[in-house]
Order: C-alpha cells, then sequence, then structure tokens
C-alpha cells in the first residue's frame, strides 16, 4: 500500500468513479515530462497500478500550489505547456486521464456527489516534484464541463485558452476520417447539461452530424467558459485567444509565466519557446512552422470550403440567437 502521498511520484494515473478508488502507480519525473498526454499512452506498465480508496487521502494531502491551463482543443495548448515546464520546478501535466474519468462520471452522477473526488484528484496532482516547486495541470478540454467546480473547489490561478469557431471547425476537418467519432463524442460530452442543450431541446444521447458536433462542441465550451469567468470576482482568470498565442509565441509564454507566478528565467522561457514552437506539438520530431501551419490551413479550405461554409451559417442562423457566450473575456496582459 502506497503511504508516502506527498511524494508527487505517486502518481494518480486514473479515477473509479464506481469504486471511489485512484489508480497510483510510482513513476519518474521524465515518465511525467516526455508523455503528450497523462493517459494509456504513456510508457510505463500500468499492470503495477496500486487502487486506493478516496477516503485514506482526503485528510491527508494539502492544497497546493498550483495553476491551470483550459483549452478548447486544437487551439495550441500542448505547445503552450510545453513551453511553460521547466522541470523538475515547474511541471506541466499535459491531459491526465483521472480528471477525463471524474469529467465522464459526471454524465452518470450529480456534480456535487463528485466534488470530493475532483478536489482530492487536483491535490493529488498538484503535489510540487521539488520543495518549492509548483504544477501547471492542462486538462483535457472534455474536462470545460468541470471548469466551474474545479475553480470554486481550487481557487487557484488559470488561463483560458481558445481559438475562434471557425479555426476549431477547420482543425476538426483537417483531422477527418479519424476525428470523425471523437468530435461527436466531444460535442456529447460538453453538451450534457448546459442552458444550451435546455435552450435546444436535444437530449444528451443525440447523435450529432460531424458538423453539428463541431458547432456545438465549441458553444457548450464557450458557456462553460462564461460560467467561470462570471464566477471570477478576484481576478484568478484570463483568456487566451489562439491568434494572439501563436503572432508572439514569447511574449504571449512570458505573460502566462508571470500571471501564473512561475519563477521562471527569461532565458530558460526564449530557449523553450524556440524549441516548442518549431516543432509538430505531438511529434517533437517533426519540424513545424507558421508557414507550414498556413499550407495546411489552405489545404483544408480547398477541401472543405462548403462544409465549412454549412457549418458557420448554421452556427449564425441556428445556435448563436440562443448560445451564451463572456460578457467580459479578461484577456490575458501583457506582461512582457
Amino acid at each position: 500500500m502506497i503511504n508516502d502521498f506527498s511524494n508527487a511520484n505517486y502518481f494518480p494515473l486514473d479515477y473509479d468513479a464506481e469504486e471511489k478508488e485512484v489508480l497510483m502507480l510510482d513513476v519518474k519525473l521524465e515518465d511525467i515530462t516526455d508523455a503528450s498526454f497523462l493517459d494509456s499512452r504513456m510508457n510505463i506498465n500500468w499492470s503495477q497500478v496500486t487502487r486506493v480508496p478516496e477516503t485514506c487521502l482526503v485528510d491527508l494531502l494539502e492544497t497546493p500550489t498550483q495553476a491551470m491551463l483550459f483549452h478548447t482543443a486544437f487551439c495550441g495548448s500542448t505547445l503552450l505547456a510545453k513551453a511553460l515546464d521547466d522541470a523538475p520546478n515547474i511541471v506541466s501535466l499535459k491531459e491526465p486521464n483521472s480528471l477525463l474519468s471524474i469529467s465522464d462520471a459526471s454524465l452518470r452522477f450529480p456534480n456535487e456527489e463528485l466534488h470530493q473526488s475532483l478536489q482530492t484528484t487536483l491535490k493529488l496532482l498538484g503535489r510540487p516534484w521539488t520543495h518549492s516547486g509548483q504544477t501547471l495541470i492542462k486538462p483535457t478540454n472534455s474536462v470545460n464541463r468541470l471548469l466551474p467546480d474545479t475553480l470554486k473547489l481550487m481557487r487557484c490561478k488559470a488561463i483560458l485558452l481558445y481559438s475562434s469557431i471557425e479555426e476549431f471547425i477547420m482543425s476538426c476537418c483537417k483531422k477527418l476520417p479519424a476525428a470523425d467519432n471523437h468530435i461527436r463524442w466531444m460535442a456529447q460530452h460538453l453538451f450534457h447539461g448546459t442552458r444550451l442543450q435546455r435552450e435546444l431541446g436535444i437530449p444528451s444521447n443525440y447523435r450529432f452530424h460531424f458538423l453539428e458536433a463541431c458547432v456545438i462542441a465549441w458553444y457548450a465550451q464557450m458557456e462553460w467558459y462564461a460560467m467561470a469567468l462570471a464566477d471570477d470576482s478576484d481576478d484568478k482568470l484570463h483568456t487566451l485567444d489562439m491568434q494572439d498565442l501563436m503572432a508572439s509565441p514569447e511574449n504571449v509564454v512570458t505573460s502566462c509565466a508571470k500571471f501564473l507566478q512561475f519563477d521562471t528565467s527569461p532565458f530558460v522561457i526564449s530557449e523553450r519557446v524556440a524549441k516548442v514552437f518549431s516543432r509538430n506539438s505531438k511529434n517533437a520530431s517533426e519540424e513545424y512552422s507558421p508557414q507550414i501551419r498556413e499550407k495546411e490551413r489552405e489545404a483544408v479550405r480547398t477541401r472543405f470550403g462548403k462544409e465549412l461554409e454549412m457549418a458557420m451559417q448554421w452556427a449564425t442562423e441556428v445556435i448563436a440567437p440562443v448560445a451564451i457566450l463572456p460578457g467580459d473575456w479578461k484577456p490575458l496582459p501583457n506582461y512582457a
């Protein structure tokens, strides 16, 4: 049985909502930093996982100093998380599966029943890897449905990264056909329990057309963002447009680090940005550049131009009139 719960090496790989158990494993720091996503794709031995009852953890964990990076998918969040990483002092946790499992459970249980599980998991994830270290938690975007609850429970600083609806739809189309089922699932997951769902009168198990799913997923996330921003009375949140991140990555990463109170030197940030933003976010062996990205966008426009036009028209005429967008976007100030 694990007994040193203060040690960040004992990592919460997953959460079993039915049994209320955290699946933990003793990992190395490089197991965390080398992985693009902290899920089944990690290069670890899952057979050695230990199941720890949640009740064994509740009173043993302190509230760590942590920060969070939420995102709407396909908007540069992995690049930003990697650029902010300065392990072991600042460790970026990229899409831990434990949070997705709790988000998935929220479709079956009332959110209030999962508050303790969510808080315990966030405390486990937030444990520093050095005495004065910090963690940056970047959930997968499907966890946005827990965004208001997360920030109420942890009261930590967070950045809400997003792209425009057109950019989001283009990114989804770019990933076809592989992304077809995933985008439809994402829309159902994020749509459940929103005011948008009530206004449209659509059941949670409705299987959207792919283009409908793109639009619904984006607007549902905007509603979760709007709720969190409306509750942010002490300015712990700032939003960040993907276009601003890509236009000036070093300045934006510097501003993010200062807002999140990361003690990272300008030299380290400059070095990290140069390394990270010149590579494919999911495959560091592939070179990437603004020119390559624009070429890919043009290819998507050429191939899916008619579909993009249809999706944007449906979004404008049907969804936008009943959707909720943030009233005060609270854009990230330029601290650079």
